[in-house]
């Protein structure tokens, strides 16, 4: 079962990365009985979202996190509003994934 504290202090500790840019991660769910977490980042206050630590990089750092403190098999979505389309983001599945794909969600 997914802890939602556990990955809320995965979020904090990742909001020192991002916030020096402007940007931030939010939780928008955590599904313990899918073994989901979605979370999006939020460029909303950045002045310069290229600036911002690139998806390719941040999905491995977020997973990497995640994987630390968060010991059950999950499945993340990261959505970063730099993909291609709002709707899309980036589905990182942890272990036997070692590189994002971009998936409908």
């Amino acid at each position: 079962m997914i802890d939602r504290s556990a990955v809320e202090a995965v979020v904090h500790e990742l909001q020192a990365l991002l916030q020096g840019d402007g940007a931030r991660l939010v939780i928008r769910q955590v599904d313990p009985s899918r073994s989901l977490v979605v979370l999006e980042l939020d460029l909303s206050e950045a002045e310069c979202e290229e600036c911002v630590v690139p998806p390719a990089l941040l999905a491995p750092i977020v997973r990497s996190k995640l994987e630390e403190k968060v010991p059950e098999e999950l499945e993340l979505v990261l959505v970063d509003p730099r993909s291609l389309q709002p709707e899309e983001g980036e589905r990182v599945l942890p272990q036997n994934s070692s590189a994002p794909r971009v998936v409908d969600l």
